[in-house]
């Protein structure tokens, strides 16, 4: 059982790390989006809103896997236990 537990443990660290990956692009993306509206430029075409739609669903599933794995992220290891 000690083993499972800690196969679980692993994988949602693992989760954790993959949902910060898919948050980052998003991050990035926003903010040359500022910097583009503050200097004037507009995000019109066809392409650039399929762009920002691909972003929105790239957050959703970051946050939703940060979310489940944050909490094991910071468990330690029960290896003094038995």
């Amino acid at each position: 059982m000690a083993k499972k537990g800690k196969a679980i443990v692993i994988e949602k660290r693992i989760e954790c790390i993959i949902g910060i990956l898919l948050l980052i692009s998003p991050f990035i993306n926003v903010y040359c989006y500022l910097l583009d509206y503050m200097s004037g430029a507009e995000w019109t075409d066809e392409s650039h809103s399929s762009v920002l739609i691909f972003i929105g669903l790239i957050a959703l599933a970051g946050a939703y896997l940060f979310k489940d794995g944050f909490r094991y992220f910071f468990q330690k290891d029960s290896n003094n236990s038995e």
